[in-house]
């Protein structure tokens, strides 16, 4: 019986040591991998700034992915597949990387054009959902090394943001009595929402998870100053990007927001990074958006977005 088992014991050794050195080449610190495959956590950055992360399973094993929802591509960094490529075999890497045949030339939201290579995995899975023959971008990442899932896999499906509980939950359920979900263009890139900035509503303000930091038009700051708390917080120099790694300019201005309401919730004095918000929103997508609600004040609170509808809801 021992020596039946002994191939089974084999290959079983074998399998973990695949499963540590891919491990080990994704996370920096495998201690603070993921319990649980929609496990979410936050990272907190400089100047009061968040990094959305959700646990995924790949390569058969956890780890933290950057939650990009403003992003309609996800990203496998080029340093992460380097390092993989350094613990495989080549026939291994092979297996895991395949190298679609044509690049992707994507615009990000500054107007930066680029050209990336494009991978595709066997399987990427959060929550209970499973996406056989994940495509992802690689490029290289000087700001994050974490790979990025974007909204293109949750567009017909239902997303539960419970950062309460710290959990993410995908399904099909439709929300009732909700508020209408905009996503520009066409049903695959940016997704907006209305808010209230004080007494003022504002039809259209971007929901973003890929900005750390939430920023505010520094014309619709200008326009609007009664609506904020009086002088503003010089810091040093903030660079702005986004999911193409494209900065545009850097920013060291912050004004604090004396009132804002998001759906059901409000928040008094909430500091903002001010910037050329509506430049890029303008040529991007045709609209003036003077907002992007970024990271740092999606996490306060609770959201369920009902892609396949347009509808979302949010709590404390």
């Amino acid at each position: 019986m021992r020596n039946l088992n002994r191939p089974f014991c084999w290959i079983l050794l074998i399998n973990l040591i695949f499963i540590s050195n891919i491990q080990s080449a994704i996370t920096i610190d495998p201690s603070k991998a993921p319990k649980r495959k929609n496990e979410l956590g936050i990272i907190a950055t400089e100047k009061g700034g968040r990094i959305i992360l959700t646990g995924c399973e790949m390569f058969n094993a956890l780890f933290y992915c950057h939650l990009d929802l403003g992003s309609s591509f996800s990203i496998f960094p080029e340093e992460i597949v380097g390092n993989i490529k350094k613990k495989i075999s080549q026939k291994e890497h092979e297996k895991l990387f395949k190298v679609l045949p044509k690049k992707v030339k994507i615009k990000s939201v500054f107007q930066k054009t680029i050209e990336l290579d494009s991978i595709e995995i066997p399987y990427v899975k959060v929550d209970d959902l499973k996406f056989k023959k994940a495509q992802f971008l690689v490029k290289p990442n000087k700001v994050l090394s974490l790979i990025t899932l974007g909204n293109h896999y949750f567009l017909d499906k239902t997303l539960a943001l419970d950062f309460s509980k710290g959990q993410l939950k995908i399904h099909n359920q439709r929300i009732p009595k909700s508020s209408k979900l905009h996503i520009f263009p066409a049903r695959n890139g940016q997704i907006a929402i209305p808010i209230t900035v004080g007494d003022k509503k504002v039809k259209l303000a971007f929901f973003d998870t890929g900005f750390s930091k939430s920023m505010i038009d520094e014309e619709f700051y200008r326009k609007n100053k009664a609506l904020f708390a009086t002088g503003r917080t010089w810091v040093s120099p903030t660079k702005t990007t986004d999911a193409t790694g494209a900065t545009d300019y850097e920013s060291n201005v912050f004004v604090t927001l004396k009132k804002i309401k998001i759906g059901n919730v409000s928040f008094n004095n909430f500091q903002f990074l001010a910037g050329r918000v509506k430049n890029f929103t303008k040529k991007t997508f045709k609209v003036d958006v003077p907002i992007v609600i970024g990271a740092d004040l999606i996490s306060k609170q609770n959201w369920v977005l009902d892609f396949k509808n347009l509808r979302w809801m949010n709590y404390k």
